[in-house]
């Protein structure tokens, strides 16, 4: 890969066009190479805002947990279907996206999101730490000419995202409350009969409102109501896009060094400061949520040691968010030499946290018992990387198709769950959601 300008001075905003198209036009004499990366350091941006306003239909935002790392991207100079590693010369490049929860989704909502989805953006600005930065990149067998007027179209103006969200005409839940009932006692005599110890069931909310949603509307709010959490957004087009906040990494992978996590059990947060307490004491004393969370770290420590020369693991902790809290493990590990990131993504996903336990048998007794195509809601989305990868958990997540909002939420079903508790725990889980849309349920 070239990398024709890594300029460290920030250069203006009114400045960006003029210095893509100058460094733009050596790529014509560079030598030859699959990609040509542009970079400079830039004036800090608000990228929400810069990422909304752009024309491109395709586009893919995503930031950490910690604050220290957003991204944001329109076109695709690159784009991956299959799993297939990233070159090793690629080391300063990022391809975002993910996969479906299973192979096997067909549903036409998700077509445009296909089973597998990574992206080198055209043009990605960044912030790492406080420093900003725009990059763009550049096969050498596209049109030059083309890419010449993607570098006009871009806009730099200070426009603000959108915020108004569209009237809710209706609210529909797939499956309904009554429904729940009998799929959950299907799944309890499975479990009373040890066919498994645990199933996430999920369900799916339909919002329908009176006109279209500009999703970045909806994603503007969620990311202003939930800090604390990993934020993504994936736009395949003007009709589709994929987005959520999600409080779950499923690793992070710094050079051999990588990062997990357990996340399971769950109570409401409360406003009451007592009452709140009273909610942690009982979520950190239950012995149905400590098993619970006790195969989530069995599962995920059996992957890591297979992949790892050494793995270390912090005792479980109590992790309160705005919305909820949860109780939460930690993993450090030194990975094998050779270990890949297409190898974490098969061995880690799904983890009994969304998945099953053992959990071999969870994409079948999905298809068995829920009435709807999970497609990428509790899937791997994050970006992959040469030096580095990150992935979050696309749970509290939501599709968006024009005016139609598919918002998944799920609970875990194990020895001593009842079903309006457990029915009770996706409601809090929608929170967030129900708060923007209400609750509009017929």
């Amino acid at each position: 890969m070239n990398t024709l300008a890594h300029v460290k001075t920030k250069i203006p905003l009114s400045e960006i066009r003029n210095f893509l198209t100058q460094n733009y036009e050596q790529t014509t004499i560079a030598k030859s190479d699959s990609i040509i990366r542009i970079q400079t350091a830039i004036e800090p941006i608000n990228i929400l805002n810069w990422l909304a306003q752009q024309n491109t239909e395709q586009k893919v935002y995503f930031s950490t947990r910690d604050g220290d790392f957003e991204a944001g991207g329109v076109g695709i100079a690159d784009i991956i279907t299959s799993r297939k590693a990233i070159r090793a010369e690629y080391k300063d490049i990022r391809y975002y996206g993910g996969h479906a929860f299973s192979p096997y989704s067909t549903q036409p909502d998700w077509q445009e999101l296909g089973c597998y989805r990574f992206i080198l953006p055209r043009f990605e600005i960044y912030r790492q730490g406080k420093r900003t930065y725009l990059a763009c990149h550049i096969r050498n067998d596209q049109n030059f000419e083309g890419i010449f007027e993607e570098i006009q179209s871009l806009r730099f103006e200070n426009i603000p995202y959108p915020v108004n969200i569209p009237v809710t005409k209706r609210r529909t839940d797939n499956p309904d409350e009554t429904q729940w009932i009998k799929m959950f006692n299907k799944v309890m005599a499975d479990i009373q009969n040890n066919k498994y110890r645990k199933l996430v069931l999920a369900r799916q909310s339909l919002y329908e409102l009176r006109t279209a949603l500009n999703p970045f509307a909806l994603f503007g709010k969620l990311k202003s109501l939930t800090p604390e959490c990993f934020h993504f957004l994936i736009q395949t087009s003007a009709h589709t896009t994929f987005l959520g906040a999600s409080p779950e990494r499923l690793f992070k992978r710094t050079g051999l060094t990588i990062e997990s996590e357990a996340v399971a059990g769950t109570r409401p947060r409360d406003d009451n400061t007592i009452k709140d307490q009273q909610l942690s004491d009982e979520l950190i004393r239950s012995v149905k949520e400590n098993h619970e969370h006790d195969w989530v770290v069995k599962a995920i420590e059996k992957i890591l040691k297979k992949h790892c020369r050494s793995v270390q693991s912090k005792p479980r902790n109590l992790v309160k968010f705005s919305w909820g809290q949860h109780l939460v493990s930690l993993f450090t590990g030194e990975l094998n030499p050779g270990v890949t990131d297409t190898d974490l993504l098969e061995t880690l996903h799904p983890t009994p946290a969304v998945g099953s336990y053992p959990t071999d048998q969870a994409d079948g007794l999905f298809k068995k018992y829920e009435p709807f195509d999970r497609g990428w809601y509790a899937a791997p989305v994050g970006f992959l990387g040469v030096n580095h990868s990150e992935f979050a958990v696309a749970i509290r997540s939501a599709l968006v198709k024009d005016n139609k909002i598919f918002v998944f939420a799920g609970a875990g079903i194990v020895q001593g769950s009842t079903a309006q508790s457990e029915w009770e725990e996706i409601e809090n889980k929608i929170k967030i959601f129900k708060q923007i849309f209400g609750d509009g349920i017929v």
